[in-house]
């Protein structure tokens, strides 16, 4: 690629993957005024996994090795990047365990997601103790299982007399574009999938659709 098509590339990329996380931090203003609004729990939860997710973005695209990562230690970003994943894998189950009960989803499946939760918040513990060799890959396993799992409940979730806020067919499809989009960078991280352009999308579309 000659090189002021590359410069111009690089731009192009810097100021979409900077608007996305900006708009990504917008959801967590509004999701966080919202509850300050109305006192719904369920805004509550959305504001704790965007902001999650939108830290995870801060590190996966870049902008914290570039302001923060000359001052702190060897090693300590990327400590912080995996924790992340864990905290934004827990913070997703934890959502939509919640988010669910308005679609008569099964009790015991929304426990079950509950309880990955706190998994994935206890390996975030763990890589932080230094057991980041195998807690790491154990927690790219468990989030594609639940993202999986997120699936599986809803579509086992017996249909209400009524309709939710947001029909249950457009949820399903908001729920195929989040896992299509989720499953890309687990895929990859574990070696599955060999890295390619699409995992820069599956980490963009993460900061808006999650």
């Amino acid at each position: 690629m000659p090189l002021p098509q590359a410069q111009s590339y690089t731009r192009n990329t810097e100021w979409s993957t900077g608007f996305v996380l900006v708009l990504s931090f917008v959801f967590v203003v509004w999701s966080a005024f919202q509850w300050v609004a109305t006192r719904d729990w369920l805004m509550a939860i959305f504001a704790f996994k965007q902001t999650l997710i939108t830290l995870s973005g801060f590190m996966f695209l870049g902008f914290a090795r570039l302001t923060i990562g000359p001052h702190l230690s060897e090693g300590v970003l990327s400590l912080l990047a995996n924790m992340l994943v864990a905290g934004m894998a827990g913070g997703q189950l934890w959502f939509f365990s919640v988010l669910l009960k308005d679609y008569n989803a099964r009790l015991w499946m929304l426990r079950v997601m509950i309880v990955l939760a706190v998994v994935f918040l206890v390996l975030a513990v763990l890589m932080l103790l230094g057991h980041k060799q195998w807690a790491l890959p154990l927690t790219n396993s468990l989030g594609s299982v639940g993202l999986l799992w997120i699936v599986i409940t809803m579509l086992a979730a017996p249909k209400t007399a009524t309709e939710p806020f947001i029909p249950r067919a457009g949820f399903l499809a908001y729920l195929a574009l989040f896992v299509s989009l989720n499953i890309i960078p687990v895929l990859t991280y574990l070696g599955l999938t060999p890295e390619t352009p699409i995992l820069y999308f599956g980490n963009i579309g993460m900061l808006v659709f999650d």
